[in-house]
């Protein structure tokens, strides 16, 4: 049977591990953050705010596929997140990947109009298609 002390502090287990992540993010060491906040995902699986965080950590690594199939899946579980799109439009438009960047602008603009994430995909769109006076635009 499990004491009482075991049982309150339980509880903030998720606490200091999120606080451990977040405090390694912060100090740069950008694979320990990594490590840790996939630990609090298997915990938490489709936590759309853990796999932000995940994606981000994966592209300040340079796994830029890794952080593509993060953002994919925080757009399978949660289609109006427009959190950190632009991240994820960057990526398209490094790769060229033009119809995935104009229907991921075409879907942020549809979800509202009136967030810099939605804007700054449309321009990357226009500039991936060399029309910098369009992209300079937006």
């Amino acid at each position: 049977k499990a004491s009482n002390k075991d049982v309150d502090e339980e509880p903030l287990v998720p606490v200091v591990e999120i606080v451990t992540a977040h405090f390694l993010m912060h100090r740069h060491q950008t694979s320990q953050a990594l490590i840790q906040f996939k630990k609090l995902e298997r915990k938490f699986p489709n936590n759309v705010y853990l796999l932000l965080k995940i994606a981000l950590l994966q592209l300040q690594c340079s796994d830029n596929a890794s952080a593509e199939r993060s953002f994919a899946r925080i757009r399978q579980l949660e289609e109006n997140n427009i959190e950190c799109m632009d991240q994820y439009a960057h990526i398209f438009q490094q790769r060229g990947a033009l119809a995935e960047l104009n229907r991921l602008a075409s879907d942020l603009l549809e979800v509202d109009d009136k967030q810099p994430e939605a804007w700054v995909c449309l321009a990357l769109h226009h500039q991936a298609r060399n029309d910098h006076e369009k992209a300079i635009a937006f």
